[in-house]
């Protein structure tokens, strides 16, 4: 079953549309890279995929279910959403933050059971921030506090993850474990991701397909190798670009041309 998918939708804020008659798919096992310049609408279309933004014509589906029908805790035990590490509270302990994605799954009393605790183990232990649980957000780096939300989201249990930028302002060392346990929570564990990307090469080298957003629209969709040519970046990006092919792998590095 397609765990998302935004069928003919256009949205925006009042006064000011942003993105027009999109129709995007994230099936299971998939990573799919939202790109475009900045302003194109990559976090305006995430906020729209986790419910937040309601579309003014279209629709988005969850697992078959408008997400519009769903209330809050459906919609957080189907889908998990990963922000940008610069918003999040820098007092909270990583331990409490990790618990916050069992939110969904509480009784009316608040307490945590075994279930919920075990959820939360499993994700520190994928993201390997077991050995941060008593610290603070604000002491750690911003990889690891991206990592750190990360567990938030896997404690979900949702299928389909959502995240923003997740490798903004990192070294590349987090950025390549971050990248890394993405592709193996998609391709390993059967999630679907959609994943907004400011860096071009990221997305093509660890996408499975890339969605091209630029002037208010969809501009280009489908595997790197296919959806990236130079015609198309250049125009979306209004700079000459050039595209050769990595060797090793034939993913296709991209970088701005002189005039």
């Amino acid at each position: 079953m397609t765990l998302l998918r935004i069928d003919s939708a256009t949205f925006g804020y009042p006064g000011r549309p942003v993105l027009k008659d999109v129709t995007l798919e994230v099936q299971p096992g998939e990573v799919v890279a939202l790109i475009g310049p900045n302003g194109a609408g990559k976090s305006t279309l995430l906020r729209a995929a986790s419910g937040m933004l309601r579309p003014s014509t279209g629709r988005i589906l969850v697992e078959g279910d408008e997400i519009a029908s769903l209330t809050c805790r459906e919609r957080a035990r189907r889908i998990a959403v990963v922000p940008q590490a610069a918003h999040v509270p820098e007092a909270f302990e990583v331990l409490e933050t990790a618990r916050l994605g069992r939110t969904a799954y509480l009784g009316w009393l608040g307490r945590e059971s075994e279930e919920d605790e075990a959820a939360v183990r499993d994700a520190m232990r994928r993201t390997q921030t077991q050995g941060l649980e008593s610290r603070r957000l604000g002491e750690l780096s911003g990889g690891e506090r991206q990592l750190v939300l990360i567990a938030r989201a896997l404690a979900q249990k949702a299928r389909c993850l959502l995240l923003d930028e997740p490798t903004a302002h990192l070294d590349l060392r987090h950025e390549t474990t971050i990248l890394k346990l993405i592709n193996q929570l998609a391709h390993e564990d059967g999630l679907g991701v959609l994943i907004a990307l400011h860096d071009l090469n990221l997305a093509a080298r660890h996408a499975d397909r890339v969605a091209l957003l630029a002037r208010g629209r969809l501009r280009g969709l489908g595997p790197p190798d296919q959806a990236l040519t130079e015609e198309t970046l250049s125009e979306a990006y209004d700079v000459p670009v050039k595209i050769f092919r990595d060797p090793s792998t034939g993913s296709p590095v991209i970088f701005a041309a002189s005039r």
